[in-house]
């Protein structure tokens, strides 16, 4: 597997104040891991040193048996909140991409 990332986004500074809506579905719920939790989806915001002052969006991953109810994008929008939150007066927040076989 090549672990050269193929896509870096970099989140603008403009947009630090309008991020992405974090609305659950109906039946489901966002909150952090507790043991004995059932999870469908999962992102991570992660302070990164490859980014000067910044993070980095990564292990976004959900259960297919629970695709189609917008749940990637709840959970990347709820890591990417935090992220540029907790990075308020650095520099970057940022998310990159690999390939993952299937």
């Amino acid at each position: 597997m090549n672990s050269t990332p193929r896509l870096e986004m970099v989140w603008p500074e403009v947009l630090r104040t309008r991020l992405p809506a974090v609305r659950p579905g109906p039946g489901y719920a966002l909150r952090t891991f507790e043991t004995g939790d059932q999870i469908v989806a999962s992102a991570r915001a992660l302070r990164s040193q490859a980014f000067e002052g910044g993070g980095e969006l990564g292990w976004v991953a959900g259960d297919p048996a629970h695709a189609g109810y917008g749940l990637g994008h709840l959970v990347t929008a709820a890591a990417t909140g935090r992220m540029v939150s907790e990075a308020a007066g650095r520099s970057t927040s940022t998310r990159r991409t690999s390939a993952w076989p299937r």
